[in-house]
């Protein structure tokens, strides 16, 4: 039931938890929401999930019609009850029963509502003899008051019996829940959830689902604004739109769905004309406080609203008028005429405090040219764009290009680039390339359509082909003419368009260029982000990190130059850092750029920026975290139009997967990262998603896989010569599935390629693998002693680099070198201490494979070994369930030694898990030694 509804992941594992709890006990869930917010969905998914659960369902669904009917929800919850548990009751309860249900007609004295009440607890018993019970109602708002006795009555009468009470139903009085269930179940075992708006990642995946289109972030925007995030609303917004063909503009409001219009208009009419004028000053304003709308208005607003109040369409909070729902205010916007709401917006330019509300006014009150609102909105515009809301500031902007009289066409063009840039800044790349392409055909040759041409290149590079945004970028070249800041920031783009493509050379002769061009006109961020960038060829081509020249660029680092991310010097120390291994640094670094992104509104940048947290988190053995960064990367890269994005958001999803063993997951996400990066021909970025599909199916077991995927790939890099080993990330996999296939030739080759640059540069990552690929190759040739010798050297690199599963799958070969010379007990040693780190990374695919070789080593667990004061304490405190944190304090030792301690303690008693270490030590009384 987990994936069947879409952003409901809380609500099912209720759900879930009270399926599992009623099987032995009373228990009960009541779920509140408003209508549309997706209730009923809940309850069909509960109601289908529960008979595989073993459970017999009790259902019912009122109407509003029903709830004043004797016994309406109580009839139709019993009538799927067999005659066999009827046939249960005692004579006078089952002829209650039967009256009840319309089944005969009432003989002599009235069983009465106590006689029923006892009939429907003993029904109720009956049936749980042999099979749990769901009771579930949906619309419980709607339930008649004698079924709702009747049931509350039977609940509190069995507590011990195994039967769920699932509720749906609309917000109501807290203190009054329905059928009593906070009575009736004891204490402990009732939920209650209020199931909130759909975000917007969850309302793209529900569209997608429901009307197989993909609307555009800025439409989506609108349609979650005043949906209010609630799935029926947007659903019926959505199809509206499309029915209609309808493009929304930037700035525009979305024309509301006659279906919704009726529902809502009807509030609103019934109001008196002085509350609906008052709501339409209120809609128009927004945000405006009280005493600002009491001064456009000429009235006591708060007086007038009243009405609107009373009936639930607003509420007055903090000085401000706050709409029950955003339909209800589009639904005042909708009916009123258009110069009213001109007029408003006029008497609220001259009204409000803030600047950017002002000009926004002032903006929307103007017909023509107006030269003044045109540049308030633009010096608005910015400070929007400043706080994290580009969206925001480039519709400002296009409103400010329309007020701009006609003698002053260079400052339209110059607004219509501003909008466009934001719109880019944002993700937006629909918007912005329409905007610049219409600029492009216009504008003379010079430097303005040279500006213009650089970033329709870098919207393409994101948007569309990589070869395509690099042809753009060296026009925009030529155009620059002698605008030197400008031809120095176009050589940054083709650098990143020919690193894209993978042409290193090119892409260092333009960074030079760069460089010297940064110096030449003075721009310490311009220089920085060259300088940067210039570090990270050198560093591709094997010349290793200028920490003096990455010193400088941070210095010089302009944060709030506009440019990509991937050129911010910040961004690319922190890809360094992880490509060096300074694995804790580099994951700070990232994670804060993150974060940064995030609070900037920069959503566009936050894919790419998640895949290499996904990266170092992978590489720390903390898979948890990387599949949690990958989600999140990926419901933001769905909502952008942005290729690129797209295809790293679902690189990082396939990379985290294949190393957590969801194989379904990884497979998708890889296959569909990959044909997005060849549609844009991104020759560089297909390495991640081929990285992750090599490693899923080393981890299934499949060399010939392996070798299909990577061996182009693998061919490619190793004749590259002396370059950084990190161009080769996904060479060990390669190598690994040619030792099984028996072409040793090959993995020599390519292992003699990955030995000498990481030796030259001291890589320890890439000498560890480099070892642990010759112990492969030396074992498949059937030289054990030389490859537990070149596994030995590996241990100790994975150890150096401090990556634990690259430790965990060299200490797996180890193992199956070991049992292969009859060596089972180092070999059951290396194996358990492979199980306990695969196991605690969550790599499950791993585990189960080092679980196999494991057994067929053969060695039964050894008694418990003797083991000193410390090892003993750490042991019987971890095995009570303590976290290692928990142990450490307690014990009085840092954290990092409770992973040290346990390891030894593992290994002495021949154990791989805290399962196993509770059950040894619950049994064992054996001596302790002292700690030397």
């Amino acid at each position: 039931m987990q994936n069947s509804l879409i952003a409901r992941g809380p609500e099912l594992a209720a759900v879930e938890r009270l399926l599992t709890r009623a099987t032995t006990e009373l228990a009960g869930l009541v779920m509140e929401g408003e209508p549309g917010i997706g209730k009923t969905t809940l309850w069909e998914a509960a109601l289908a999930t529960a008979p595989g659960r073993g459970y017999h369902v009790l259902s019912a669904q009122p109407a509003r019609s029903e709830s004043k009917l004797p016994l309406g929800v109580y009839g139709d919850l019993f009538s799927t009850v067999a005659p066999s548990a009827i046939q249960q009751l005692p004579s006078p309860q089952r002829d209650a029963f039967e009256v009840a249900m319309l089944r005969a007609d009432p003989r002599g004295l009235a069983a009465g509502q106590r006689g029923l009440s006892v009939a429907t607890t003993t029904l109720l018993r009956a049936i749980s003899q042999t099979t749990p019970v769901v009771i579930a109602i949906d619309d419980a708002q709607w339930l008649d008051r004698s079924s709702a006795a009747l049931l509350s009555y039977a609940l509190r009468r069995v507590p011990d019996v195994p039967i769920g009470v699932l509720i749906f139903r609309r917000p109501g009085d807290a203190a009054q829940p329905p059928l009593g269930v906070d009575v009736a179940i004891p204490p402990g075992r009732f939920e209650r959830l209020s199931l909130g708006p759909f975000s917007l990642a969850a309302l793209h995946q529900l569209l997608v689902a429901h009307t197989g289109k993909a609307f555009s972030r800025l439409t989506l925007v609108k349609i979650e604004a005043i949906s209010g995030g609630n799935p029926f609303y947007a659903l019926e917004i959505a199809r509206s739109l499309i029915k209609s063909g309808v493009q929304v503009k930037p700035g525009e409001r979305l024309p509301i769905p006659e279906a919704l219009s009726a529902l809502t208009g009807e509030r609103i009419a019934a109001l008196p004309a002085r509350t609906r004028d008052a709501l339409l000053i209120a809609a128009v304003a927004l945000d405006t406080s009280i005493d600002e709308l009491a001064r456009v208005a000429g009235t006591s607003i708060a007086q007038d609203l009243d009405p609107a109040v009373r009936e639930g369409v607003v509420a007055l909070e903090g000085g401000n008028v706050r709409f029950s729902h955003p339909l209800l205010a589009s639904a005042v916007l909708a009916r009123a005429n258009a110069a009213r709401i001109q007029e408003i917006h006029a008497a609220l330019a001259l009204t409000v405090r803030s600047d950017e509300t002002r000009a926004r006014h002032m903006g929307l009150a103007t017909e023509g040219s107006d030269g003044a609102a045109a540049e308030a909105l633009e010096a608005t515009a910015e400070h929007a764009r400043l706080r994290g809301a580009p969206v925001v500031a480039a519709e400002m902007l296009e409103r400010a290009r329309e007020l701009t009289p006609p003698d002053r066409g260079d400052d339209a063009v110059n607004r219509a680039y501003l909008a466009a840039r934001c719109y880019a800044e944002a993700g937006e790349w629909h918007e912005a390339g329409a905007l610049l392409e219409q600029m492009v055909r216009t504008l003379p040759r010079g430097s303005a359509r040279g500006r213009v041409l650089q970033l329709l290149g870098q919207v393409r590079a994101w948007s569309a082909s990589f070869p395509e945004a690099l042809a753009l970028a060296l026009e925009a070249l030529e155009e620059a003419g002698d605008d030197i800041p400008l031809k120095a920031d176009i050589e940054l783009d083709v650098v990143f368009c020919s690193l894209s493509l993978g042409d290193l050379p090119g892409a260092e002769a333009h960074a030079r260029a760069a460089t010297a061009l940064g110096e030449s006109v003075g721009s310490p961020g311009l220089q920085a982000s060259a300088l940067a960038i210039l570090s990270t060829i050198e560093f591709f081509m094997g010349q290793g990190v200028s920490d003096e020249r990455m010193g400088r660029a941070l210095e010089m680092e302009d944060p709030f130059r506009p440019g990509p991310t991937q050129m911010r010097p910040r961004f690319i120390n922190g890809l360094l850092l992880l490509f060096t291994g300074r694995l804790d640094e580099a994951r700070a670094s990232l994670v804060e750029f993150v974060v940064d992104a995030a609070e900037r509104g920069q959503e566009a940048a936050i894919p790419m920026l998640s895949f290499y947290v996904v990266w170092a988190c992978i590489w720390a053995g903390d898979v948890a975290e990387a599949g949690r960064v990958a989600r999140q990367a990926r419901d933001v890269a769905m909502l952008n139009d942005d290729a690129s994005m797209r295809a790293m958001a679902l690189s990082a999803s396939a990379l985290a997967a294949a190393h957590s063993g969801a194989s379904d997951r990884a497979h998708a996400d890889a296959g569909d990262a990959l044909a997005l990066m060849q549609r844009i021909q991104w020759t560089l970025g297909t390495v991640w998603p081929l990285w992750a599909l090599g490693f899923l199916e080393t981890s299934l077991g499949h060399p010939a896989r392996v070798d299909a995927l990577l061996r182009p790939l693998a061919d490619t890099i190793t004749q590259l010569g002396d370059v950084d080993p990190i161009l080769g990330v996904f060479l060990p996999d390669e190598i690994e599935a040619l030792a099984a296939l028996g072409d040793l030739d090959t993995a020599h080759r390519y292992v003699a390629w990955l030995e000498r640059n990481a030796r030259r540069l001291d890589r320890a990552w890439a000498l560890g693998a480099a070892a642990r690929c010759r112990g492969m190759i030396a074992a498949a040739g059937g030289d054990l002693q030389s490859a537990l010798g070149a596994l030995e050297t590996a241990v100790a690199e994975y150890q150096r680099a401090g990556m634990p599963l690259e430790l965990a799958r060299t200490l797996l070969v180890k193992g199956q070198v070991h049992r292969r010379n009859r060596e089972k007990r180092l070999a059951d040693e290396a194996l358990r201490e492979a199980v306990r780190i695969f196991t605690d990374a969550g790599a499950q695919l791993w585990t189960e494979r080092a679980r196999t070789e494991l057994a067929r080593v053969g060695l039964r667990p050894r008694a418990p070994a003797e083991l000193t004061q410390t090892e003993r304490r750490v042991a019987e405190l971890a095995a009570t369930g303590m976290t290692n944190r928990q142990v450490a304090t307690a014990a009085f030792l840092a954290p990092k030694t409770i992973d040290n301690v346990l390891g030894r303690v593992y290994r002495k008693l021949g154990i791989a898990s805290r399962a196993e270490l509770g059950a040894v030590m619950a049994r064992s009384d054996g001596p302790v030694t002292a700690d030397p």
